[in-house]
């Protein structure tokens, strides 16, 4: 089966709508506590794609710095999360997988902050699992 040469994907309410113009890459699990309470839910699932390939197609982002080395976009509507990006990593942006209009296009890979992982929530998945960051992060696969 090909593959899409985009995807595209928006937040719940339909304000944002968005295009990604290659094939996310790096796709994988944040356990952290910051991505457990900006999305509300027990893990997020990101992707990354380089920055110039992210377009903004309906709406605009509001943007937060939640930590002292990233920034996330939602929107400012529904509150949806959309992206991530860190400052250590300027050429690119993480989507949240979920936020895509087909996110089975896209499998995580691996688990990063399991360390940090709620006790009941777990993924039957065999993907490597880090307690922190990972070494290798941002290197396409």
């Amino acid at each position: 089966m090909d593959e899409p040469a985009t995807l595209d994907g928006g937040c719940a309410c339909g304000r944002v709508r968005y295009r990604l113009h290659s094939r996310p890459f790096d796709a994988g699990y944040c356990h952290c506590g910051i991505c457990r309470r900006c999305s509300g839910a027990p893990a997020v699932v990101y992707a990354t794609v380089p920055l110039e390939h992210f377009e903004l197609l309906r709406g605009r982002t509001r943007r937060y710095r939640s930590t002292g080395f990233g920034e996330r976009g939602f929107c400012g509507d529904c509150g949806a999360a959309i992206w991530m990006r860190v400052a250590h990593e300027p050429d690119t942006l993480d989507v949240t997988v979920a936020t895509l209009d087909t996110p089975g296009d896209v499998v995580p890979g691996f688990h990063i902050w399991a360390g940090s992982r709620i006790a009941w929530f777990d993924t039957t998945d065999g993907a490597p699992r880090f307690e922190g960051s990972r070494p290798d992060a941002s290197k396409p696969h």
